[in-house]
């Protein structure tokens, strides 16, 4: 820090430290960012899914395995839909959807 200068220093899961002028070091654990956000549910984006491993082999999967007929096109679909829509929003126009967006959830659970 510049001399005569303070700053306000927020780290997580720590209060607020105000430092002043002079050299610091500080060392908290790394927390993943999706400890931080919590499980996955039907609710969670596309974005989220596709951050977390394994998430979005189990929406192709379910997907797959109640809509074969669909198995082709999932991983294309999949990758258009805008990582800000949720996966219920995503797959509310499939048939059977509710069944799907169950096996999902399960899936989800597992991880």
């Amino acid at each position: 820090m510049p001399a005569n200068t303070f700053a306000d220093l927020h780290l997580p899961g720590h209060p607020v430290e105000t430092v002043g002028s002079g050299v610091h070091r500080r060392t908290v654990p790394f927390v993943p960012e999706r400890a931080a956000r919590g499980p996955l549910t039907l609710d969670s984006t596309f974005g989220e899914v596709a951050d977390t491993p394994g998430a979005m082999q189990a929406v192709v999967d379910a997907i797959a395995a109640r809509l074969p007929e669909l198995a082709e096109f999932i991983e294309l679909g999949t990758s258009a839909v805008p990582t800000s829509t949720t996966v219920r929003e995503g797959l509310a126009l499939l048939p059977d959807n509710e069944a799907v967006l169950a096996d999902i959830e399960a899936a989800f659970a597992r991880l």
